[in-house]
């Protein structure tokens, strides 16, 4: 993202941003389908994995605010976006591999 002003050089390529999906791919034939909307927590590394997605979105809501004053390269946008879901899966996985329990939202209203 930094740059000098005017430089349309963009390092993030296409191939990084489908391999990125690859391995979201790869990672989410091996969790179970989500039934329920999913809270973050049940082990450490499924914690911090919440965190770092929390991160990324904040981070791509920024990218669009400045994108509206600035054009910004839509491949950052499509990664950025990417990378969070990553970090969901991720935590999916992170569950997995500890056997714990994913934590399900219960609607209290219903």
């Amino acid at each position: 993202m930094a740059s000098e002003p005017g430089s349309k050089d963009c390092t993030v390529s296409d191939e990084i941003i489908a391999s990125l999906e690859k391995e979201i791919d790869i990672i989410d034939a091996l969790v179970p389908p989500i039934r329920a909307f999913i809270l973050p927590g049940g082990c450490k590394e499924n914690a911090l994995s919440h965190i770092c997605r929390t991160i990324c979105r904040r981070a791509e809501r920024r990218i669009n605010k400045l994108n509206k004053i600035e054009e910004v390269d839509e491949r950052i946008l499509r990664y950025i976006n990417r990378l969070s879901d990553y970090f969901f899966i991720f935590a999916r996985k992170q569950s997995l591999v500890k056997n714990v329990e994913e934590i399900l939202w219960k609607n209290p209203c219903k």
